[in-house]
């Protein structure tokens, strides 16, 4: 299964959350993040509530890139 999965906000094929959710479903134990999208407490709950490990705001800098991938290294480690 894949450690890590980035969705995009915007996806033009579909909702990110719906998307989020479908993904959650058949790979439970991956690191899922919503990245991309505005940087409100109500964007991120959505994330979470559909299953995102984590969220990252349009404007992330990257050494917050950088701990989302140590962070999907960590979950994965923990898993085996």
């Amino acid at each position: 299964y894949p450690q890590l999965i980035i969705i995009d906000y915007d996806l033009s094929c579909e909702d990110a959350y719906e998307a989020i959710r479908r993904l959650r479903a058949i790979l439970p134990l991956s690191y899922i993040v919503l990245m991309g999208g505005p940087d409100t407490a109500t964007v991120e709950e959505n994330a979470k509530r559909s299953g995102a490990s984590r969220m990252l705001a349009k404007a992330y800098e990257l050494r917050e890139l950088d701990e989302v991938v140590i962070g999907a290294l960590n979950h994965s480690v923990q898993l085996a």
